[in-house]
């Protein structure tokens, strides 16, 4: 009797351990000019739409991707320049188990209603040890693919490869 309440418990926690959210809050305003949305459910919504062509959002370029301490540092060109514009990175909260590790994020572009058709270049970040926390980051060779929601194709607009090893 005592291995079968030794065993119902430790089945408990570890159906309740794989089924738990991640300790990251679900919305989070990264402070880089983007941020970070973890939403399973929104993510494949979002995938859906970017593949069919069928997406409310506005087109952005990524120009290229860097990693400045704990933070990818993302370049894009989007037009408007009378409104401010906002971007949010939507991620499904899976990071992939393979050699190197991978995490597919989705670029949404908002220029909330923006007219205007100046070609604005600027910088927007994202803190990785949201993703990753903060001993991985150093210590993991890792694959992060971004897709914009204009992107109708399963090719990303960019790939960031960090290789510790």
């Amino acid at each position: 009797m005592k291995n079968l309440s030794l065993i119902t418990f430790i089945s408990l926690l570890i159906l309740f351990s794989a089924c738990s959210n991640s300790s990251v809050e679900p919305n989070i305003t990264n402070g880089g000019g983007a941020n970070l949305l973890i939403d399973e459910n929104l993510f494949n919504k979002l995938s859906t739409e970017r593949l069919s062509g069928k997406t409310q959002y506005d087109p952005v370029k990524i120009n290229s991707i860097n990693r400045v301490d704990d933070s990818l540092v993302i370049n894009i060109t989007y037009s408007g320049g009378c409104k401010a514009h906002s971007f949010d990175f939507v991620w499904d909260g899976v990071v992939l188990e393979s050699y190197p590790a991978q995490i597919y994020l989705l670029l949404a572009h908002s220029n909330n209603g923006d007219q205007c058709n100046d070609t604005i270049t600027e910088t927007i970040s994202i803190d990785l040890t949201l993703l990753f926390g903060s001993e991985y980051l150093d210590t993991a060779d890792y694959i992060i693919s971004i897709f914009s929601l204009t992107n109708q194709t399963n090719i990303c607009d960019a790939d960031y490869v960090e290789s510790n090893g």
